[in-house]
């Protein structure tokens, strides 16, 4: 899909950051609010870098004592690091959308991090992405007894992204 050149900016009202891992008992699912995100399209039409950040302290699994573990030094240190960064490093071109790769920052950490994307064009001139991957959790630093929390964290995105001022009309 070829794009109009510019930086695309996501609606954070229609934007979502969400998480699934293995745990002891069960599978967890929660998310994160994403706070601003990002993507450069070159003047050819392609991707060229996508960059995202998210709010640690908006870690929410949907039970408190959980939630407050999370946000603790134990796990992301929310008050020492209170953002977790994506930045893409290649994006490539696939049948029917971009494989990104990206680093996820999370404190002092860095973790791989390869995305699946799936666009789609919006009636309004949006772009809809559909964002899927996986991190393993211990590479980006996020420390827990294996049998306790398992090591694959399944990651999905969702975002609206609209052109800024800077992107042209074709």
């Amino acid at each position: 899909m070829k794009l109009n050149p510019g930086t695309w900016t996501a609606d954070l009202t229609a934007t979502h950051a969400r998480f699934t891992v293995r745990s002891f008992f069960s599978r967890v699912h929660g998310s994160f609010d994403v706070t601003d995100a990002s993507l450069v399209v070159d003047a050819q039409g392609s991707p060229v870098r996508v960059e995202a950040t998210l709010a640690a302290a908006s870690v929410t699994t949907g039970i408190a004592k959980r939630d407050k573990d999370l946000r603790s030094p134990k796990f992301f240190g929310v008050d020492a690091h209170p953002t977790i960064r994506y930045r893409s490093t290649a994006i490539e071109s696939t049948g029917d959308g971009w494989r990104v790769t990206g680093d996820l920052l999370v404190g002092d950490s860095s973790a791989p991090v390869v995305l699946a994307v799936v666009p789609e064009a919006s009636s309004d001139g949006a772009l809809v992405i559909r964002a899927i991957g996986e991190v393993d959790r211990a590479a980006a630093g996020i420390q827990a007894p294996p049998p306790v929390i398992g090591r694959a964290v399944s990651i999905e995105i969702g975002a609206r992204l609209t052109a800024t001022a800077d992107v042209g009309t074709r």
